[in-house]
């Protein structure tokens, strides 16, 4: 299998402005901060990238997301940080990005998300097929089609160092597409050898997303990169979607929770795979926000159930 479209895609991140590291968080408080999230052997960081000192509790908190330079908008169908537009996001917290952006205000839409819980595998349940004019889903149930694969939780594990390298792994929708979901490290993103895990999981999509893709995993969550990665991921769905809505593109989320994924501000898609940028560990899918106006369809619950797997965040 050919893997030109890495080069490709990595000389097409090369032309674009990018901050040569991830500029690590720190604490500007003047008291002390306990590092609940520290960096091992980095005195000058007591959080890890993309984590803040709290100014109440003094310990590390999720901070700001790191891949679009400004806080999120919060728990609505889409984020509200700058480039964003849920339909249903709070006010951002404002707070400046380690990559240099600011928060912004969510906008505003209806209420009634789906509440955030866990990703979890479902137990196992009758499919029941997607009708023509509805896009397929990967969440048990009601939706479901040959062209939209279930993960099956395929993972690769490789030692990545100082000099980089391509970590790539063939799921479930690698066989449909012929394109394998992969992780290109540049020379310099890492100081020393990290263990980096790349796994299709057999995780429902959080149901307030058409998905497009399994859910997939980056291992460390911890992962924090000194320059930008380059990454595919491998989509596909029914051929009644028509155009692209505009949120289309791979959607991270740093923890195994189904609120709080948010948009690569870089996605860029061809017929089979979405190339974006990586600079952290955590969960990625190709997926797009529903929205009021769209069809009512069937459409799988994702909720775990009794019996469902539960996956706890890093």
């Amino acid at each position: 299998m050919s893997f030109e479209r890495f080069s490709t895609t990595s000389s097409r991140l090369g032309r674009a402005t990018f901050s040569g590291a991830v500029i690590l968080g720190a604490c500007l408080l003047a008291g002390a901060c306990v590092a609940t999230k520290p960096i091992d052997g980095d005195p000058r960081c007591p959080c890890a990238p993309g984590w803040v000192c709290s100014a109440d509790t003094l310990t590390c908190a999720p901070g700001p997301n790191l891949e679009r330079g400004g806080h999120d908008g919060g728990a609505g169908t889409g984020g509200g940080g700058i480039g964003g537009g849920g339909t249903s996001g709070t006010a951002g917290s404002g707070v400046v990005a380690p990559t240099g952006g600011t928060g912004g205000v969510g906008a505003g839409g209806t209420s009634g998300s789906p509440p955030c819980g866990p990703l979890v595998a479902s137990p196992p349940m009758v499919p029941i097929v997607a009708p023509p004019s509805c896009p397929c889903t990967r969440r048990p149930g009601p939706g479901n089609s040959y062209l939209c694969p279930m993960g099956a939780n395929a993972s690769v594990t490789q030692s990545i160092g100082p000099e980089g390298g391509l970590i790539y792994v063939l799921g479930q929708q690698s066989k449909k597409t012929n394109a394998p979901f992969g992780v290109q490290i540049p020379p310099g993103a890492l100081t020393e050898p990290v263990l980096v895990t790349v796994t299709e999981t057999n995780l429902d999509p959080p149901a307030d997303f058409i998905d497009y893709s399994p859910v997939f995993h980056v291992e460390p969550d911890t992962l924090a990169l000194f320059k930008i990665a380059s990454m595919q991921v491998p989509w596909g769905s029914n051929p009644t979607l028509g155009d692209f809505p505009p949120e289309f593109g791979v959607y991270w989320n740093p923890v195994a929770t189904t609120c709080g994924f948010t948009r690569v501000a870089d996605s860029t898609t061809n017929t089979t795979v979405v190339n974006a940028s990586l600079v952290r560990g955590g969960y990625y899918f190709v997926g797009s926000p529903k929205t009021a106006a769209q069809p009512m369809c069937l459409a799988g619950s994702g909720a775990g159930g009794a019996g469902g797997t539960v996956v706890s965040g890093g």
